[in-house]
């Protein structure tokens, strides 16, 4: 397959992978926003969702104006680690929120 066309193909699913979750996004934003006097904490919760925003966008972003590869790795498994490596911590975004527990059942007590 031609190297650019290759490029070409991964950045298109890289911006439709993260566009889609970018939309998760704000549209979890803002219906945080609109609900927010039922949400414990509701200003870092807005916080926390907009970083998530943030951070999405930077990655759409960078994809769109990254430049041409120089060189690459053959085969499919360089490509398949490295995407997974560096975007595995978003999964953390996407996952749904969980109550904070009290503290003292994290610590034991002194």
């Amino acid at each position: 397959m031609n190297k650019t066309l290759e490029d070409r193909l991964g950045k298109m699913a890289m911006l439709l992978i993260f566009g889609y979750l970018g939309l998760q996004q704000v549209l979890s934003f803002m219906i945080s926003f609109r609900i927010r006097e039922y949400i414990e904490f509701w200003p870092l919760a807005l916080l926390s969702q907009l970083c998530g925003v943030i951070f999405m966008a930077l990655v759409l972003y960078f994809t769109l104006t990254r430049l041409p590869p120089r060189d690459t790795a053959e085969g499919i498994m360089p490509r398949v680690v490295s995407v997974a490596g560096t975007f595995a911590m978003m999964l953390l975004i996407v996952l749904p929120p969980e109550a904070i527990g009290r503290p003292s059942a994290w610590f034991p007590p002194c």
